[in-house]
């Protein structure tokens, strides 16, 4: 083979990366994402769960189908409100630096998830006081789940 036809085949293959690359040939297909965070809406295990608020990483981190950016209801009872604002409170100050304080259960708290329980996470609470968390197109979902109980990690 001559060194033309080496590097006519090295450009084409180098071309037809970028192209793919470009183009997102490769990438998975969602039928929705109307969050535009990169994770599928469509029913299921892995689908998004928190399919209003981009939210990439998808932390949840009392494990009940809800996405922390889209669950105020740090209680377990279908509803943000008075007792999540309280809880919430409580937790401020706590961030990754001290290690939670010691309980993993309190990342939960972290509703912004920017790694630390503060008045950002406290205003949301106040805003979706009232609603229920969601939503999410995790299809084990379960708001009444208990945290950590690995029902929908």
């Amino acid at each position: 083979m001559t060194l033309r036809a080496v590097i006519t085949l090295l450009s084409i293959s180098l071309l037809t990366l970028v192209f793919a690359l470009a183009t997102g040939a490769g990438a998975v297909a969602c039928a929705v994402d109307a969050d535009g965070d990169g994770v599928c809406d469509d029913p299921g295990p892995t689908a998004d769960n928190c399919t209003a608020v981009a939210n990439a990483d998808q932390r949840d981190d009392d494990q009940d189908g809800y996405g922390n950016k889209c669950d105020a209801d740090v209680n377990q009872d279908c509803a943000a409100g008075a007792p999540d604002v309280a809880a919430i409170t409580k937790q401020s100050g706590a961030g990754t630096s001290n290690d939670w304080n010691g309980d993993p259960a309190i990342a939960a708290y972290d509703i912004n998830c920017d790694d630390m329980v503060g008045a950002p996470d406290v205003t949301t609470a106040f805003g979706a006081f009232g609603t229920p968390p969601g939503p999410s197109a995790r299809t084990c979902a379960d708001c009444y789940a208990i945290p950590l109980s690995g029902i929908c990690p």
